[in-house]
C-alpha cells in the first residue's frame, strides 16, 4: 500500500492552502507546480480514505482503503504518474520555496514507490493495517497489530503448544494494557 506520509502531504496541504495566490503563481512553472502538489494530495486522499477522514476531509467517509493488489496498483502508478510530472519540473524556474516542496514531494514519491515495490511491507507487516478506519473499532479506540515470531531450537512446535503461548502472550497484553482482543 502506496506510503504516501501523511506528515508530508499535510505538509504541502498546509503549504498549498496557506501560501497567498500570488505567491503560488509567480511564474507559469510555479503555477504547474502548484497544481501538481494539489493533485497530489487530492488524489492521495481519494486513495487512502481513512486518512483523508483523520484530515478532516469528509468527501471519502462512504469508502475504504483499498488494500487490494488492484489498489496497490493504482497507488503506485498514481505515483509514477507524478514523479514523471515532477521531474518534468524545472526547480530552476521555481521560486525557492516551491524548488524544497518539489524536493520533498520527489522524494515522497520516490519513497513510496520503493516501499510497495521493494520492501513490500503491505505483505508481511500487519500493524501497516492497524490504522485503516473499520467496522469494529470503537469510537476513541485504536487496532493494533502485535508480531511475534517463534524459534524453538530443539524442535517444531505443535500446534497445542502455539496456541498455548498465543493465549499467555494475549492474557498477559490485556493484563497489562486494558486491550480487548477483537474476533
Amino acid at each position: 500500500m502506496m506510503t504516501f506520509t501523511r506528515r508530508t502531504a499535510t505538509a504541502l496541504g498546509f503549504a498549498v492552502l496557506a501560501a497567498p495566490a500570488s505567491a503560488l503563481a509567480q511564474s507559469d512553472a510555479d503555477r504547474r507546480f502548484a497544481a501538481l502538489a494539489a493533485r497530489f494530495i487530492d488524489q492521495s486522499l481519494a486513495l487512502q480514505p481513512a486518512f483523508a477522514t483523520q484530515q478532516g476531509d469528509h468527501r471519502f467517509d462512504d469508502q475504504i482503503d483499498d488494500v487490494s493488489a488492484a489498489g496497490l496498483a493504482r497507488q503506485v502508478a498514481l505515483a509514477r504518474t507524478l514523479l514523471a510530472e515532477a521531474d518534468a519540473l524545472r526547480p530552476e524556474q521555481l521560486s525557492r520555496e516551491n524548488q524544497v516542496d518539489l524536493a520533498v514531494l520527489k522524494n515522497q514519491l520516490r519513497y513510496g514507490i520503493w516501499t510497495d515495490e521493494v520492501l513490500q511491507s503491505w505483505a508481511w507487516d500487519p500493524q501497516i493495517y492497524s490504522g485503516i478506519a473499520g467496522k469494529g473499532v470503537p469510537e476513541g479506540k485504536k487496532s493494533l497489530a502485535i508480531a511475534v515470531t517463534l524459534q524453538p531450537v530443539e524442535r517444531t512446535l505443535t500446534d497445542a503448544e502455539i496456541e498455548a503461548v498465543s493465549s499467555k502472550i494475549v492474557a498477559q497484553v490485556v493484563k497489562a494494557t486494558g486491550a480487548v482482543l477483537r474476533g
